[in-house]
């Protein structure tokens, strides 16, 4: 049955199945039911654990207009849990998914904050809801009402598993373990540029912090000793990151435009392929920076 569900959710089709159904201790009965909104939910709710698990928005699916449509007085049994449940908009979680993907971190951690206030008491009242269903017997309107479908919910708070990695004690450490989150997900130019970056804004950090302005002499003083390190520990870091940003089309990559518009010469050895197998050896070295930065203060 459940091989059976699994393989029509990846086909636009409809399912019907005769299930025994009856509460506890009553007479069963055997109906034919459609389950073309249980496949539809359980498409849904793994595209939604996908999105959260791969950070990408793109693939979450928007259940917020179903929750629009939903009448609370239409359910008197449970409708101070729906009225609560319709106040948590999931375009928050695929906000924070957005800004994670499009190498916006801090404003990421903005958004982690904003979810930490909320996420318990969402979790709360889903779980709330879960009960009603499982006595479903004793609420006559469940069996006909679909709108809510809870396993969205489920799939959408596997977004504290993500949160959690990458909560730290502060912001910088949040930072921090984005970069190991942009290399698991393989967004290596996420990773390249927070790697560069990370390590400046510690440099600040341990100075006392500051603004980044353009008159800031602790930021000029930290780009320069972050640039100097970068230069003779993790060189490869800068290539692999120009090779990226600037889209292959770099005096770092040899590129060479012809006259009739065709692409030649491209630097051979700097390939994903190498980026892929650099990462480990770039993270470690991104630590040996910092702990230099730590040894300049104390030494100071």
């Amino acid at each position: 049955m459940l091989v059976g569900i699994s393989l029509a959710s990846m086909f636009n089709s409809k399912v019907y199945a005769a299930p025994v159904m009856g509460p506890p201790g009553a007479q069963k009965e055997v109906n034919i039911v459609e389950l073309t909104d249980v496949i539809e939910a359980m498409r849904n709710s793994i595209m939604i654990e996908e999105s959260i698990k791969n950070v990408d928005e793109r693939y979450f699916v928007d259940y917020s207009s179903r929750l629009k449509q939903i009448n609370p007085n239409d359910m008197p049994e449970i409708s101070s849990i729906l009225k609560n449940i319709k106040s948590h908009d999931p375009g928050m979680i695929k906000n924070f998914l957005a800004q994670l993907r499009n190498g916006l971190p801090v404003n990421a951690i903005k958004m982690l904050k904003d979810l930490e206030k909320n996420i318990n008491e969402f979790e709360d009242r889903v779980n709330n809801l879960r009960e009603l269903y499982e006595e479903w017997y004793s609420h006559s309107k469940l069996s006909s009402f679909n709108t809510i479908l809870l396993s969205n919910f489920y799939s959408a708070l596997s977004v504290k598993d993500l949160m959690n990695k990458i909560k730290g004690n502060n912001d910088l450490e949040s930072l921090n373990k984005i970069i190991d989150l942009y290399a698991k997900v393989k967004y290596y130019d996420k990773f390249l540029s927070l790697a560069r970056e990370y390590p400046i804004a510690y440099c600040m950090k341990i100075k006392g912090g500051g603004a980044y302005e353009d008159t800031n002499k602790t930021l000029e003083e930290c780009k320069a000793k972050v640039d100097e390190i970068i230069t003779k520990k993790i060189s490869e870091l800068i290539k692999y990151r120009n090779f990226i940003m600037h889209s292959g089309l770099s005096v770092d990559t040899k590129t060479k435009i012809t006259h009739n518009g065709e692409i030649d010469q491209l630097a051979k050895d700097v390939d994903l392929t190498k980026i892929e197998n650099s990462i480990k050896s770039i993270r470690k070295k991104i630590d040996d920076t910092i702990k230099s930065i730590e040894n300049d203060k104390n030494n100071s």
